[in-house]
């Protein structure tokens, strides 16, 4: 394998990591979070949105996609390399144009009060109704 297709995706998997981190305290927040702990997880998943867009954003990815450009093009199409490199060129062109400050917020915002409605909402409504269905089907 390509050294530099291996540190992209050594990279990559850092940068996924972190967004499984944040999707973990979102799922968290829906289904078990007190509502007291808004503040402190819409700053935790501020942080980590920021750190994994950075870490996407880095210029070092950028120049491994560049010199990954002709093996890319060795490459089958369809083939998974080639796609892994495509689609990950796409998406960091995309995600350079946005600052991190913005992804910061965004991430923050998922914390809104909302957010815990619709996760209470859930406990006390959803769940009853779908034990309820679940009793009647057995």
């Amino acid at each position: 394998m390509q050294p530099k297709l291996q540190e992209l995706k050594t990279r990559l998997v850092e940068v996924n990591d972190l967004r499984s981190a944040a999707a973990l305290l979102s799922w968290d927040q829906t289904t078990y979070m007190p509502p007291g702990g808004a503040e402190a997880r819409g700053r935790q998943m501020a942080t980590l949105g920021r750190l994994a867009h950075v870490k996407f954003t880095d210029p070092a990815i950028g120049r491994l996609l560049d010199d990954l450009r002709p093996y890319e093009a060795s490459l089958l199409y369809d083939s998974d390399e080639a796609s892994l490199i495509r689609v990950t060129r796409r998406d960091y062109e995309k995600s350079v144009k946005v600052p991190p400050s913005f992804m910061a917020q965004f991430y923050s915002q998922a914390a809104r009060p909302t957010r815990r409605g619709l996760g209470r909402a859930r406990r006390t409504i959803l769940l009853p109704c779908k034990r309820t269905w679940i009793g009647h089907s057995t």
